[in-house]
């Protein structure tokens, strides 16, 4: 699964290093508000793509769920192996991960 807060040019790099069958959750876009992407992008690698946002979410639903999401951080209920790095480093980074790290990956303009 990729989280993507970014989109803009990391988008296409995203996509075409993601596992076979991933989920493609688009979420921001910090890095822009385009993207072009190849129909090969997702094909090849049967992406499914999602997009994520709070329209139509009242916000009762929104806090209620953001608390539940911080009693569980602060409860200790989940971990993530993660891995930082910058945009400008981001080839040699998902070089690595495709070799098989179970990490995830979290990017920084």
């Amino acid at each position: 699964m990729i989280v993507d807060f970014l989109w803009g040019e990391s988008a296409p790099h995203a996509m075409n290093h993601a596992n076979i069958g991933a989920r493609y959750i688009q979420v921001g876009s910090a890095a822009g508000a385009t993207a072009t992407i190849t129909a090969s992008a997702i094909r090849n690698r049967s992406l499914t793509v999602i997009g994520q946002g709070t329209v139509g979410t009242p916000a009762d639903v929104r806090r209620a769920a953001y608390a539940q999401l911080m009693r569980h951080a602060a409860d200790g209920k989940f971990t993530l192996d993660l891995e930082r790095t910058r945009l400008a480093d981001i080839s040699p980074t998902w070089e690595r991960l495709k070799a098989g790290s179970p990490r995830k990956l979290v990017v920084t303009p």
